[in-house]
């Protein structure tokens, strides 16, 4: 493949994987908006509509590490689109929901489709990217995602109020996941001609599948990350419930609850894109992480801890200052390729996106149970704040530099 050409496919590639975690997200998200109106329709408890959000997480969990043995044994093309119309169905099943098992089963099918996106993108920005541009390339594919979770958050809420429900917005939204899959069909491709997939069908030998998985883990390097990652979901789960929190605490209206929390995710557009940017530029990593980390818990401190009446400007900037520095999360996964060998990434990447998902199935619904429990949201905050502290000391005391990493072990 000619020089010039590779550097323009390149970009299309990530873009169509863009618009496909664009969907994912919003649909991730859209339980958020949406519990207000759940939890009224159908009289469900914290604890339930805590569930109906990481019911989500279930499926995608614990697929992460089977992707990535699948990616590297079919190649990725043919699981993203095989993935994607599942996905498609599940949002399509959701969208005419009328009880909690019909609106569980879909999340949970949801979750099994979207399950293969983010790591695919990851094995693709791999494959097509230079070193030096692929935390930029990450930090683009997830302000994409951002984009999509503050079209959650400001779509869902106006469409169901103008409409007079939200099942047929939904519908209408979840049939644009048929054009994204067409884009897919015609012009997704594993790797630049000549350069190989890296699809091997020996990876779907069990014994290979366990000895990939013994390498990743012999790695030390990303135990840290791991561990990191497996209460990082806890303080996501937070900002999940933080529609509903602005509604009971601060006493905001269903929109404006909604166009305030938005801020937060909309901040993650200019922040994922730009942190990669930066990073590249700096030629490392972990400073990033580490103070982006500190001040977006500081910041999140702030926001919870703001009084009622108070201005919707403020609330919004603050909003905006923690999704801004919370997007310094995406550094994760460029650190975690570069200390990877290729021939098991897609396998080490799928485990270290589960990981951060392990948490968010059990957090939702721990946090609205602590509401239900205690009858305020003071535990829920405390819980989650401290498992942002705990994050940090991790990053701070535990994880190394990975700029440039596998350049000076070459021959591994």
């Amino acid at each position: 493949m000619r020089i010039g050409f590779k550097q323009r496919y390149e970009w299309l590639i990530l873009a169509i994987m863009a618009l496909s975690y664009f969907q994912v997200q919003f649909h991730r998200i859209s339980p958020s908006p949406l519990i207000p109106i759940l939890m009224d329709e159908l009289g469900l408890t914290y604890a339930v509509a805590g569930l109906l959000s990481s019911a989500f997480f279930i499926c995608y969990t614990s697929m992460q590490i089977p992707t990535g043995v699948l990616i590297e044994t079919m190649g990725v093309k043919k699981i993203v689109l095989s993935f994607m119309a599942l996905f498609t169905g599940g949002a399509v099943l959701f969208s005419q929901g009328r009880d909690v098992g019909t609106l569980l089963a879909a999340r949970v099918i949801m979750g099994l489709g979207s399950s293969v996106i983010w790591v695919s993108t990851l094995k693709l920005i791999s494959m097509w990217f230079p070193t030096e541009k692929r935390a930029t390339a990450t930090g683009l594919a997830n302000s994409a995602g951002g984009i999509g979770s503050f079209m959650a958050y400001i779509v869902l809420p106006f469409l169901s109020a103008t409409m007079g429900g939200w099942h047929t917005p939904y519908l209408a939204i979840s049939s644009m996941l048929l054009i994204t899959m067409a884009l897919l069909a015609i012009f997704l491709k594993d790797a630049p001609t000549g350069m190989g997939s890296h699809a091997d069908s020996s990876h779907g030998n069990w014994s290979v599948v366990k000895e990939n998985i013994r390498d990743v883990l012999a790695v030390k390097e990303l135990r840290p990350f791991i561990l990191a990652s497996l209460i990082g979901g806890v303080g996501w789960a937070l900002i999940l419930w933080m529609p509903k929190f602005l509604m009971d605490v601060r006493q905001l209206s269903y929109v404006d609850a909604n166009l305030v929390s938005s801020s937060i995710t909309v901040a993650m557009i200019p922040g994922g894109a730009s942190i990669g940017f930066i990073s590249d530029r700096l030629r490392k990593r972990k400073p990033p992480l580490v103070w982006g980390s500190i001040i977006s818990a500081i910041l999140l401190s702030i926001f919870v801890a703001l009084p009622t009446g108070t201005s919707y400007v403020v609330m919004g900037f603050v909003g905006f200052a923690v999704g801004l520095f919370w997007s310094t999360w995406i550094l994760g996964f460029s650190m975690v390729s570069e200390i990877l060998p290729r021939k098991v990434l897609g396998t080490g990447l799928g485990i270290y996106n589960m990981c951060n998902f392990v948490s968010s199935i059990f957090a939702a619904p721990l946090l609205g149970g602590l509401v239900d429990w205690t009858h305020t949201y003071a535990a829920p905050i405390l819980l989650a704040l401290s498992t942002l502290a705990i994050q940090i000391l991790i990053f701070i005391c535990l994880v190394k530099e990975t700029y440039l990493w596998n350049a000076s072990l070459i021959g591994r």
